[in-house]
């Protein structure tokens, strides 16, 4: 089963809507703050919304090798090597997040899918 490392393969519009879906899954997640009467929007309910956005994301990647989201369009990562893999999967991720804001956004116009270059992560299609 060969796959393609070229993280171009994938089209953004699919990892955005994969990511849609699993932010929404991690609002979900995040909505049981309430049964603690954690507020999100103040700083413990901050810490806790993105804690639970990288939890969500890092142990899904790094055991499965997808997220719920990537799974509907036949997703998977794959790392460049195997050395530090939590790290690259936190450091994908948070920088993904980024993409919502304008300066991410900018760069993603000017270099593309940065996030993965620099993460050595890459988003491929799944034969399964």
């Amino acid at each position: 089963m060969e796959k393609d490392f070229n993280p171009s393969v994938v089209p953004l519009w699919k990892k955005c809507v994969a990511f849609a879906i699993d932010f929404f899954i991690v609002g979900l997640l995040c909505s049981f703050l309430d049964i603690f009467s954690i507020d999100a929007a103040s700083n413990i309910g901050a810490f806790f919304v993105l804690s639970i956005y990288i939890l969500y994301f890092v142990t899904s990647i790094y055991m499965f090798k997808t997220t719920l989201g990537l799974r509907l369009y036949k997703l998977e990562i794959k790392f460049e090597n195997e050395n530090f893999v939590i790290l690259k999967i936190t450091l994908r991720e948070v920088m993904f997040l980024t993409l919502a804001t304008g300066i991410g956004f900018i760069a993603y116009l000017i270099f593309g899918t940065y996030w993965d270059r620099i993460s050595g992560v890459s988003t491929i299609s799944s034969k399964k």
